[in-house]
C-alpha cells in the first residue's frame, strides 16, 4: 500500500517544470484568463480539467474543460474556451502521457500555478485502490486550522 510521501527536491523540480510547460500552452490560447490553480483527472473516459482563473478585473472563476480522446475534441464551461484547439489537445495529451509513466499511478493530480512548485507530496487515492493523489504546490498547504489539505 502507498503511503503519504512528500517529493524530494529534484523529483519536485522537474514535476513542477512539466507543469510549467503544460500551462504555458493553456495560457497562450486563452486571452481571458489567468489560471491560479489547476487540477486534471480522469472520469467516465474524459480527461477532465478544472481551473480557477482570473479574468482581466481580477474577479475569480471557476473554469472546466473536458477532452474526449475518442474523439480527440474539448469541450468547455461557458466563457471559456481555446484559441488554439489543436495546440491545447497535444499540451493535454503529452501532459497525461508524461503522468500515466509515474509509478505508483496518479490518480488526480493538484497545483498552485500562481507561486511555482516548491513542493510536492502523495497521497493514497481513496477512490482508485493502489494510485495516489498529486499535490504540487509552492509550499506546504495548510487550512484555517493548520491542518495539511488533503486531495480526498
Amino acid at each position: 500500500m502507498v503511503k503519504k510521501q512528500i517529493l524530494g527536491e529534484e523529483s519536485t523540480r522537474k514535476i513542477g517544470r512539466m507543469i510549467r510547460e503544460f500551462m504555458d500552452v493553456i495560457e497562450a490560447n486563452n486571452d481571458d484568463y489567468a489560471f491560479i490553480k489547476g487540477e486534471i483527472y480522469s472520469e467516465n473516459n474524459f480527461i477532465c480539467l478544472d481551473f480557477e482563473g482570473s479574468d482581466i478585473d481580477g474577479r475569480k472563476k471557476n473554469l472546466e474543460m473536458l477532452y474526449d480522446p475518442e474523439n480527440n475534441s474539448l469541450s468547455y464551461s461557458k466563457r471559456f474556451s481555446m484559441i488554439n484547439e489543436d495546440e491545447a489537445i497535444s499540451a493535454i495529451v503529452k501532459f497525461v502521457s508524461r503522468i500515466e509513466r509515474f509509478n505508483p499511478p496518479v490518480s488526480k493530480m493538484r497545483f498552485d500555478n500562481s507561486l511555482g512548485y516548491g513542493y510536492a507530496q502523495i497521497t493514497p487515492s481513496t477512490s482508485d485502490p493502489g494510485c495516489v493523489n498529486m499535490l504540487v504546490v509552492s509550499k506546504k498547504v495548510r487550512d484555517a486550522e493548520g491542518r495539511e489539505i488533503s486531495l480526498d
